[in-house]
């Protein structure tokens, strides 16, 4: 059986929440209950609540779903991310409050550049994963690529270089264009 959870989402309002709704919608009139369930459930914890209270709602259900209860992070088999021209990652922003989370399993962050509200995992629960793969494009992030992996034990500034599960494994697949300046490996 396979289980999925979104990472990182965009705190949008109302018309996102219809456009969810209705993916819930069409789940349920295919008798996909199970996967309709969630998608209805997205609608509440994401778009109907205040950011900070939508973060608190997923992260219990998290909680419940994983069983981690009494400071347990939960352990998803594989997360996978990008990573943003500014280094960031999942919607772990350089220098916001949700890079620097250690006791919450999900944050609310306001992103200024984007003018918007986004819920994202924290660090502790993406380091608790068994596997991490980065999936990078473009030539845009050629540069950012090289700084954090050119840098040792995760020492660069940049979110996506604090990945490090501490008993999983990191894995990138980088696209040529943006592995330009990367020694042949």
């Amino acid at each position: 059986q396979a289980s999925y959870a979104v990472i990182t989402k965009r705190h949008s309002g109302p018309t996102a929440a219809r456009a969810q709704f209705q993916i819930g919608e069409c789940l349920f009139a295919q008798k996909k209950y199970e996967a309709a369930a969630r998608e209805l459930l997205k609608v509440d914890i994401l778009y109907a609540y205040a950011e900070w209270s939508a973060a608190a709602l997923y992260e219990a259900e998290l909680k419940v779903f994983f069983g981690a209860e009494g400071g347990r992070w939960p352990r998803f088999d594989l997360i996978f991310l990008g990573v943003g021209e500014d280094g960031h990652t999942a919607s772990l922003f350089p220098g916001s409050k949700a890079e620097s989370e250690t006791e919450r399993l999900v944050a609310a962050v306001y992103v200024e550049r984007l003018q918007s509200y986004r819920l994202t995992l924290s660090l502790p629960v993406i380091n608790a994963a068994a596997q991490v793969a980065f999936l990078v494009s473009g030539e845009s992030k050629a540069e950012i690529v090289h700084e954090i992996l050119a840098a040792p034990g995760g020492s660069s500034d940049y979110p996506a270089s604090k990945v490090a599960p501490a008993d999983g494994k990191v894995t990138w697949f980088v696209t040529l264009d943006a592995a330009t300046g990367l020694p042949a490996q």
